[in-house]
């Protein structure tokens, strides 16, 4: 939690100087998403408006995490940044759970059946 508080700007820390180019891409691929420095950047929406995220798993686990700040999404429903941590014992993907949490956070309609994708992969909708 310390970290994503640190990369929403929350953290007073002498890196803080960092953050901007920690979150600027580097590549971008032809899908829009591009890498950054240990994150990745996807425009959401039509305003030029971007997430960053960063998603993992192993034997046994899955995590996701995700983030917008007013500096990196000035979005109206919010007074502050806004961050997803999501970690599963079960090795199914969380990315579009996370990404349908920080939507409705952040005021704006989620993706259609992206809870439903997680459902399935997680074995609970048959």
């Amino acid at each position: 939690m310390v970290w994503l508080r640190f990369n929403m700007g929350l953290v007073a820390s002498p890196l803080q100087p960092l953050l901007t180019e920690l979150h600027s891409p580097q590549i971008t691929t032809n899908t829009g998403t591009s890498a950054c420095f240990g994150w990745f950047s996807q425009p959401v929406g039509t305003n030029g408006q971007t997430t960053l995220f960063k998603n993992g798993s192993g034997d046994g686990f899955y995590c996701y995490i995700t983030l917008q700040t007013p500096a990196i999404v000035p979005h109206a429903n919010s007074t502050g940044p806004i961050g997803v941590v999501l970690m599963s014992n079960l090795k199914a993907p969380l990315d579009p759970l996370g990404e349908t949490i920080l939507a409705l956070l952040s005021g704006e309609p989620p993706m259609e059946d992206e809870g439903l994708e997680v459902s399935k992969a997680c074995g609970t909708v048959s």
